[in-house]
């Protein structure tokens, strides 16, 4: 028995429309997914950009005694940046403290900050326990 060519061709247009439905229902599931991995690593960035802004004011203040002394809103670390002898002394309750040579106060600020984004990382560590 052969099958006529309308219940043939109504066949394959059942097949074709199961199949572009299966691809509809994974594409929307995979946008779906794809939105929310994107919205997370949305707020990341912007929690890294507000960091950033935070950590990028460094004020510099210069001491009687001729220092500059370097502090940051988000930390309670501090540096005396010392231009005579090209040193700078950075201090924080939870990493200690330590002395660097540094030629000019742009390298201290950025000592200085690679300083407070270490406490910064130690911190939520510190917390856990």
């Amino acid at each position: 028995m052969l099958l006529s060519p309308i219940v043939l061709l109504v066949l394959c247009l059942v097949g074709l429309a199961f199949v572009i439905y299966v691809f509809s229902l994974s594409n929307v599931k995979q946008s779906s997914a794809t939105q929310l991995l994107e919205s997370q690593d949305g707020e990341e960035l912007r929690e890294a950009d507000e960091l950033q802004d935070e950590l990028a004011v460094i004020e510099a203040e210069i001491t009687n005694k001729g220092f500059i002394q370097l502090t940051c809103g988000r930390s309670e670390a501090t540096a005396l940046f010392d231009p005579v002898n090209e040193v700078v002394h950075l201090k924080c309750d939870d990493l200690g403290s330590r002395t660097e040579g540094c030629p000019s106060q742009e390298h201290a600020e950025i000592l200085f900050l690679e300083f407070v984004i270490e406490e910064l990382e130690l911190k939520p560590k510190t917390n856990n326990d």
